[in-house]
């Protein structure tokens, strides 16, 4: 019985939500939590990921990149666990990148917290800014993302649902990535 609650929550997490105009305004309201604890600590605060460009639908997390320097960024995440109630995650998938995530109201919330001007950081947001320029592309992001949750809530492993949502992905980003650096 536990076990299929697992699966369930995980299936949960990977269920695809078309594009809910609310995302920025979920965005602004946590940030402007957020920031009320930890202002002169952090440099930037942006929203990113899908839920930052418009009609892209995905896992309906609204993720926040905190860019702090080096030596706030203990401080910044001992606060958002101990104030907030983030739950600090390891993420290979960033670099170096803090991963914490929680759920208000409903809603998931993940905060990657990174040192200032980090290269993957760039990449990121230079991805999202791409996609908010190019809708064509981002509606093409959007379905695969679709496929790729579909693929997804057919597993019933966490790893296997992990695995085969990025890998149904990955080829879509690559070409995003190649579009960008062709300057097209």
């Amino acid at each position: 019985m536990n076990n299929l609650r697992n699966i369930n929550s995980l299936r949960e997490k990977y269920k695809f939500e078309e594009y809910d105009d609310r995302y920025p305004d979920l965005y602004d309201a946590e940030r402007d939590r957020i920031l009320q604890k930890l202002a002169g600590k952090v440099i930037k605060i942006q929203h990113f990921g899908s839920t930052a460009i418009k009609n892209v639908g995905g896992k309906g997390v609204i993720d926040i990149l905190i860019e702090s320097n080096q030596p706030n960024i203990q401080e910044v995440s001992e606060i958002l666990t101990r104030e907030f109630g983030y739950e600090y995650r390891k993420s290979g998938s960033y670099g170096k990148r803090l991963f914490h995530q929680i759920e208000v109201n409903g809603r998931r919330y993940h905060i990657h917290l990174v040192s200032f001007n980090d290269n993957e950081t760039v990449k990121v947001l230079a991805f999202r800014d791409f996609l908010i320029q190019r809708p064509d592309l981002a509606r093409e992001y959007s379905e695969i993302k679709r496929l790729a949750s579909n693929y997804a809530l057919k597993m019933n492993t966490k790893k296997d649902m992990k695995q085969i949502y990025m890998s149904t992905k990955k080829p879509a980003m690559n070409k995003i990535v190649r579009i960008m650096k062709a300057g097209n």
